[in-house]
Formats: structure tokens, C-alpha cells, sequence
């Protein structure tokens, strides 16, 4: 394609696109095809980015899940064995920063999407 002119405007995301042609209604018309395509194929770039990332933060949680799982199971298994008991306060205490945690997880991965 000759007739096109693709040059990126210096400090800035923006191109600037022409197209030669003999008619002005023609070179119009496929400059502004090109322009919609170009923003049509960056946005399905970015969607796909974001899904990629959701994917990972999906697996990375469950991988998290799994890991808390079994350290609950050793601790509670530890628990029974030495007899220890949490009081109340304490187990709130910990309960309340498993609610944070979980908080910041799920706006880490609101963010990414």
C-alpha cells in the first residue's frame, strides 16, 4: 500500500494517518478504515491481556487457597495434639485480617480487569 501514510505524532499514543488517492471521498474513506481498524485490533490486544492476567490471578488464588487449606489442616492437627485453644478475641482478631486479606485480593483483581 503506497498510497498510505502511517507516522507517529513525537510525544504522544497518537499516529497520524493519510492516504493518497485521486479522490479525497476515497483516500477519506480508507484512512478512516484504517483508523478503526487500528483501534478495533488494540482493544481486542488490551482485552486479551486482561483476560491473561484474571487467568493467572484465578490460578495464583487457588494456589493460595490450596496452601491455606493445608496449613490450617497442620495447625488445627498441631492444635489437637498440644491441646491449645484460641480464646475468642483472638480468633476474631485473625478472622478480621483473613477479611482484609481477602478484600485486597479480589480489588487487585477487580483492578486488573
Amino acid at each position: 500500500m503506497q498510497n498510505v501514510k502511517v507516522q507517529p505524532i513525537r510525544r504522544s499514543r497518537l499516529v497520524s494517518i493519510s492516504f493518497s488517492s485521486t479522490s479525497p471521498e476515497r483516500a477519506t474513506n480508507l484512512a478512516n478504515m484504517l483508523m478503526e481498524k487500528y483501534i478495533e485490533m488494540d482493544r481486542e490486544v488490551k482485552f486479551k491481556v486482561s483476560q491473561d492476567a484474571g487467568k493467572w490471578l484465578t490460578e495464583k488464588l487457588n494456589g493460595l487457597k490450596a496452601q491455606v487449606t493445608q496449613a490450617e489442616t497442620v495447625l488445627q492437627d498441631y492444635k489437637e495434639k498440644e491441646n491449645i485453644f484460641l480464646d475468642s478475641e483472638k480468633l476474631s482478631m485473625i478472622n478480621q485480617k483473613l477479611l482484609e486479606l481477602n478484600s485486597a485480593l479480589t480489588m487487585a483483581k477487580n483492578q486488573s480487569h
